[in-house]
């Protein structure tokens, strides 16, 4: 049995075999002959034509990489990487690849070569992959899904992130492009979306690598939420749980643009200190969301780097971002602002159970917990009420007056116009000059609330007319009819 390329060169007498640039594979191994001292010389030492199991192989892999043990450094190479943090590939590779892995390392520490058996800490073992109905998928049944089909339809990375998130990696997976589109629409199409949003406001320059200094009440909460979800990912991959890592960005891409996006329209309409700190928050969330995505999205969130200038010429090039503990007034904050939505929640249903829309305004909403004055404003505005009070009960007070009814009707108005900016295909830079046509009581309502109004359809002027004007509207019953002027 040859031992070694140096024992070969030795055996064979055929010295350039231990030089280092001998090629052991054929044909240049089957050039090594040499007589055979145990037959006389009448037969021919060579290599056996039968090969070991290519499992064998693959089990030796964590040494053979490194030439271990003959080759130079191939001992510390060793020391270095092994064992693996972790190994991954499908359950079959249980009596395949785990398997010799496993057995290859045995052996050797049997022969004393290394001290430690596992050549693996952790494992992924990932399931099969079935179609929609749970049957295995086989070119007889009819029902195999071409994967370049839908990653030419949604993208790679929407097929990653559903992977990740469809449910634990070692159970088998019932393939279903439905679930592949709506990953697309309810993560990536909606952080594509913040995105441009932000571009809409944004003034060309990097985004933020440090985290703003706002007074803002949202801002502070988006990012104690950036920071609460960046320690959570990151213990979750830690622990090589992908699945709740891949489920907790997915909610926080959600909660960025269905809370703070949302909620922060107005503030970026506003222009100022305040709509450019709402622009710098938004920008530094961007970044940091960009690299938190890079291990599940890599194409979207080298897009989004990208588009937000991150700072680096790929998002793959930044550090992971770091753990921060949670001070206790941003604890606080997180947990005030979940409060604030259920009792929002509630507000919204005893709303609809007496049919009064959103859109009219009500006098005031009793709430079980004592808020600060920053989201009482938050409550206030997203259930649209005058007053939030602190009392025993989750309570909307539903009784109307003409006053309520009159600002009902402002509100109403000013969804009109902008559905029709919108219409008209006007962007948040198009300023109008608005004339109108309305009745006395709804100019009175909105003289008394004129400056409002006008940034909020983001209007140069108001004008009121007796004549009847270009495009004609219905508030709640009530006719009107307006003409935009850029």
């Amino acid at each position: 049995m040859i031992e070694s390329l140096a024992d070969l060169a030795q055996t064979s007498g055929q010295e350039q075999v231990a030089s280092g640039d001998f090629d052991m594979h054929r044909p240049f191994i089957d050039e090594i002959i040499w007589p055979c001292k145990k037959c006389d010389g009448k037969g021919e030492m060579k290599r056996v034509p039968e090969v070991a199991d290519c499992w064998f192989d693959s089990g030796s892999m964590p040494f053979a990489q490194w030439g271990y043990p003959h080759a130079k450094d191939s001992n510390s190479q060793l020391k270095e990487h092994y064992p693996a943090d972790y190994i991954s590939e499908a359950i079959d590779q249980t009596r395949g690849w785990f398997y010799t892995l496993l057995a290859v390392a045995a052996l050797l520490k049997k022969a004393g070569a290394i001290k430690e058996i596992p050549p693996y800490k952790n494992v992924i073992c990932l399931g099969h992959i079935n179609d929609k109905h749970g049957q295995k998928m086989s070119k007889s049944k009819g029902n195999i899904v071409d994967p370049w089909e839908i990653m030419n339809k949604y993208g790679a990375d929407a097929l990653r992130l559903h992977f990740y998130m469809a449910n634990q990696p070692g159970e088998p997976k019932n393939f279903d492009e439905n679930d592949v589109d709506q990953v697309v629409k309810k993560t990536l199409l909606i952080l594509m979306n913040v995105m441009i949003f932000y571009e809409l406001y944004q003034d060309k320059a990097e985004a933020s690598r440090i985290a703003p200094k706002s007074d803002n009440v949202l801002d502070k909460w988006v990012l104690a939420l950036l920071q609460q979800t960046t320690n959570e990912v990151t213990d979750h991959l830690e622990h090589y749980e992908i699945t709740e890592a891949g489920r907790k960005l997915a909610d926080f891409v959600t909660e960025l643009s269905t809370w703070y996006v949302r909620r922060s329209r107005d503030r970026f309409k506003s222009g100022g200190k305040d709509a450019g700190l709402a622009r710098t928050t938004l920008g530094f969330v961007l970044r940091q969301v960009a690299i938190l995505l890079a291990p599940f999205t890599p194409f979207v969130a080298d897009e989004v780097y990208s588009r937000v200038r991150g700072g680096f010429e790929s998002v793959h090039l930044e550090e992971w971002l770091k753990q921060n503990k949670l001070s206790v007034e941003d604890a606080q904050l997180l947990d005030d602002m979940t409060k604030a939505r259920q009792e929002v929640e509630i507000a919204l249903a005893q709303r609809a159970a007496v049919g009064l829309k959103v859109r009219q305004v009500l006098g005031s909403l009793t709430t079980t917990v004592a808020f600060d004055d920053d989201i009482k404003t938050i409550i206030a505005d997203e259930v649209n009420v005058q007053e939030v009070r602190h009392g025993t009960e989750t309570k909307l007070d539903t009784q109307m007056n003409d006053e309520l009814k009159s600002l009902g009707l402002v509100r109403e108005f000013t969804r009109q116009v902008n559905a029709l900016r919108k219409e008209l295909k006007l962007t948040i830079k198009d300023k109008v000059n608005l004339v109108v046509q309305v009745p006395d009581q709804l100019k009175s309502a909105i003289e008394k609330q004129l400056a409002e109004v006008k940034r909020a359809v983001i209007a140069e002027s108001i004008e009121f007319s007796d004549q009847a004007q270009e495009h004609k509207i219905e508030l709640n019953e009530i006719k009107i009819s307006i003409t935009l002027k850029k």
